[in-house]
């Protein structure tokens, strides 16, 4: 079972939280072919002087660490990656 934290900075998602951790499983389920209810996803929102991020970032920028336990392969990884930046980019996330 996969074991997602995503950090943002605080604010920018509104009442989208659960939306967008949503939009991470459903990735996860997608990619990785796990059941639909094993979900363990962490959000935690910064204030901005706790949360550095890129100057060419806006606000928006996300952070998302995933730890799976071994055996995926590095091409159901890459899939898993491209699948997670196709749904957030409705939040307005971009993959740089």
């Amino acid at each position: 079972m996969p074991d997602v934290l995503v950090e943002t900075r605080a604010n920018w998602l509104g009442r989208r939280k659960e939306q967008l951790l949503d939009a991470i499983h459903a990735a996860m389920v997608e990619a990785l072919n796990i059941p639909a209810d094993d979900k363990i996803l962490r959000l935690v929102e910064h204030s901005a002087d706790c949360f550095a991020i890129p100057t060419a970032s806006d606000g928006k920028f996300t952070h998302i660490e995933i730890t799976l336990f071994e055996g995926r392969s590095l091409a159901t990884k890459r899939v898993l990656y491209r699948t997670i930046v196709r749904n957030v980019a409705a939040f307005g996330v971009s993959s740089r």
